[in-house]
């Protein structure tokens, strides 16, 4: 009987490890063996909830979502420009469970807020670009400039006397200005703002001229409060069909755009990335978010993986030269 015990007793304590190694639960990298994606996605938006960029993101997962047969839920982490989410998803595995809502912010703080170890060119795989919107250059209804050559004869005649108002040091709105004054070499005076008060001061005289966001410009346009001088966009605007682009108007290649893709932190599995670029540029081409992007006065423009990893390399190179130019720190 003991001999029998003796010889048992060891059978019985390798059934149980085995039973005991089956039950915990299974590390990443066999997790990760299912077909991607097999669990929700976590997209990481810099910007708060309501504000224009998580608006796209959460009307962009409606279509998205489907595509991939998984939730992807939107995560927002703004905070230094939108950097602190970059950042943190650079950081994070590239399994593509995790990715980020890049914009043009990123590529512009790229030079005004540097992150030590982390570059937004080459820390993440740009895997699509999903829209893009422009700005408005524009006045007071009963302003005397009439059009962008009168702003820039303005400001030749009147050197620094003529104010433009930006939402802040570095925004888009901010650098817009400042490649133009250095493609029409004008000086105007920039006057910051990171409130409403700005819209404000355009109507009560305070300030002479602004770039704005194109939703943000359409209703005071259709109401007659203000003038469009010109859209910073390489055509013009479904939504402002007779505003001319100040391409159009003696400035040859002068292009800003507010964009939004979806890049991964750097290191993502061809196949992964490969998926994921399909699924994004079929939502992108989804008329409901066609619609939605034309309602906010953008456009749904949609570039594959290498044509936005080349656009988000472009766009870094422009602005870190507008703000070495300009002398620009931030603040």
């Amino acid at each position: 009987m003991k001999h029998t015990v003796r010889r048992s007793l060891p059978f019985a304590l390798a059934s149980l490890a085995a039973w005991f190694v089956l039950a915990l639960p299974l590390p990443a990298s066999a997790a990760d063996a299912s077909p991607y994606p097999a669990r929700p996605v976590k997209l990481l938006v810099g910007a708060p909830a309501g504000s224009p960029p998580d608006t796209v993101a959460r009307t962009f997962i409606e279509g998205l979502s489907p595509l991939l047969g998984q939730p992807v839920i939107v995560e927002n982490r703004p905070g230094a420009g939108t950097m602190i989410a970059a950042e943190s998803a650079a950081r994070t595995r590239p399994d593509g469970y995790t990715l980020h809502l890049s914009t043009v912010a990123n590529a512009i703080n790229q030079t005004m807020m540097p992150r030590e170890n982390f570059d937004f060119d080459t820390s993440f795989e740009h895997i699509a670009r999903v829209g893009s919107g422009g700005s408005v250059l524009i006045v007071r209804a009963d302003s005397a400039i009439q059009s962008l050559q009168d702003l820039t004869a303005q400001a030749k005649a009147r050197p620094a006397a003529l104010n433009y108002g930006s939402s802040g040091v570095g925004t888009s709105s901010h650098l817009a200005m400042e490649l133009l004054k250095s493609r029409q070499g004008v000086d105007l005076t920039h006057v910051p703002y990171q409130n409403q008060q700005l819209v404000t001061d355009l109507l009560g005289g305070a300030i002479d001229v602004m770039f704005i966001n194109t939703d943000a410009a359409l209703p005071m346009i259709e109401s007659g409060k203000v003038r469009a001088l010109g859209v910073t966009t390489a055509s013009r605007l479904e939504s402002l069909p007779d505003v001319p682009t100040l391409a159009e108007q003696g400035l040859p290649d002068y292009e800003v755009t507010t964009w939004v893709g979806i890049s991964a932190p750097a290191g993502l599995a061809p196949q992964v990335r490969d998926i994921l670029e399909a699924a994004i540029l079929k939502a992108a081409a989804n008329p409901a978010f066609i619609e939605k992007q034309k309602f906010m006065g953008s456009r749904a423009s949609p570039l594959p993986s290498d044509d936005f990893t080349r656009f988000v390399h472009d766009e870094s190179a422009k602005w870190a030269a507008v703000i070495r130019n300009a002398g620009l720190k931030a603040q």
